[in-house]
């Protein structure tokens, strides 16, 4: 099984495409798998809808202008996406500041910019879960990964899962620890792939 089909994870091949041509469905695809993250992560800051997605343009404007910059024997590609998006949000709210008055519910400190990367790494590691809890589904007994779902996702107790799935409290932490193992192994893929 690849485990970069359908990952948020950026494969190398794509980054050289956009190094190569920023025409073709390179760039389109790139724009599907993170203008949505963009947008998601400048939202956080407490900006309204209209203007998390005009930053998301202008990072996506500056992405578009400066990736072909990128030096992956520098660093991640992710760190480098990071940076470009944390400066343009940056520079979006100094050129709107020095025009108009920010709206009175948008209450930004420059600190919190700052606080884009801790986001990003945030939303990067819930990608990463995501994406190795589709891979051992996949590979996993039912019966543990139902003992995950119960147990983890859900939050129910062992004894109330072993109840309802007629297994033994000792049965529920075996399964919940082959999911958790299973899990860690496939981040950690995931991680070296993404290197």
């Amino acid at each position: 099984m690849n485990l970069l089909s359908d990952s948020k994870i950026t494969p190398p091949s794509l980054v050289a495409a956009l190094r190569r041509d920023l025409s073709g469905s390179a760039w389109a695809s790139f724009v599907d798998r993170y203008a949505p993250a963009i947008f998601k992560w400048v939202r956080t800051l407490g900006l309204q809808d209209s203007d998390a997605a005009d930053v998301t343009q202008e990072v996506m404007l500056k992405l578009l202008n400066c990736i072909r910059e990128f030096d992956p024997s520098k660093g991640k590609f992710r760190g480098w996406l990071k940076t470009v998006a944390s400066n343009a949000a940056r520079d979006w709210v100094r050129s709107r500041t020095r025009y108009e008055t920010l709206l009175a519910n948008v209450e930004i400190e420059m600190v919190q910019w700052d606080e884009v990367g801790e986001v990003i790494d945030d939303e990067y590691q819930k990608e990463l879960l995501e994406q190795a809890e589709i891979v051992v589904r996949e590979r996993a007994d039912a019966q543990n990964w139902n003992v995950y779902e119960m147990l983890v996702k859900q939050g129910l107790s062992a004894a109330h899962v072993a109840s309802d799935l007629g297994v033994t409290v000792g049965q529920v932490y075996m399964a919940k620890s082959r999911i958790l193992r299973r899990l860690r192994k496939t981040v950690a893929e995931l991680m070296e792939l993404d290197e």
